[in-house]
């Protein structure tokens, strides 16, 4: 996906989501399911019960906050409203998002230069708003440049520079799946330009990686995603995680 975000929609809309008020809707079925039990100007709540288990997540519109509670389990408490200024103030600064290598240095190009491949060789790339990522140079032997998100953020990112062999190819088609995937589900549910309701679903997602099926589904639905749109999040989700995993293991 072609990351040439609006800044200037998205500064418009940084703050929408506190005035934002969708209509109560129930995606429930018998005792099972999601629903919606308050939506006003000050907040929207949904509950979702999951094999037996209550989740409940209030989205405070004013302050930009999102609270999980789940029986058993510790709060979650997620600040929207600093993270979607981050993403603000890191797009501003530059046209390239900042990045760090693995090995911790920083740098803004998105080049294989120093790594001795031939500029001429073909690319294949995808980028997402989730920020994992890779480009592929055609050269022999054939080069990768996986990225992912930096701790949930979405305005920066790790990459990391390897070579396909024999040990990792599996790896390295397996993470290309899962960001295709991400991709697909972004067009379809986001599309082509990041708002800040796109973007608060995106940000939970990468705030909690070892959420259950119950607190996905209050937390997205007090976002405001509702029905195949809360399930492709969910999806988005999962594929997030499976793709953390080959990138490490490429």
């Amino acid at each position: 996906m072609i990351k040439n975000v609006s800044r200037l929609l998205i500064v418009l809309m940084v703050f929408s989501l506190t005035f934002s008020s969708l209509p109560s809707i129930s995606s429930a079925s018998g005792n099972e399911g999601t629903r919606i039990t308050k939506d006003d100007k000050f907040e929207r709540v949904a509950e979702t019960i999951y094999n037996g288990v209550t989740t409940i997540a209030t989205f405070d519109k004013k302050a930009n906050i999102l609270t999980i509670e789940e029986e058993g389990k510790e709060i979650i408490k997620t600040n929207l409203g600093e993270l979607s200024e981050e993403y603000l103030e890191e797009g501003l600064i530059s046209d390239e998002p900042k990045m760090l290598s693995e090995d911790g240095v920083e740098t803004y190009s998105n080049t294989f230069s120093e790594y001795g491949i031939n500029r001429a060789a073909a690319t294949t790339k995808q980028n997402t708003f989730i920020n994992y990522e890779y480009t592929i140079t055609h050269s022999s032997p054939e080069k990768w440049q996986l990225r992912r998100p930096q701790d949930g953020s979405l305005a920066k990112y790790y990459y990391k520079n390897v070579t396909r062999t024999t040990k990792n190819k599996s790896d390295l088609i397996n993470f290309q799946s899962r960001v295709e995937s991400i991709n697909a589900l972004e067009w379809t549910f986001i599309g082509s330009s990041l708002t800040t309701v796109g973007l608060s679903w995106l940000t939970f997602i990468l705030s909690v990686p070892t959420a259950g099926a119950g607190s996905l589904a209050s937390g997205l639905a007090a976002l405001g995603a509702y029905g195949a749109t809360n399930t492709a999040m969910i999806k988005i989700h999962g594929h997030v995680n499976k793709a953390r995993t080959y990138y490490f293991a490429a």
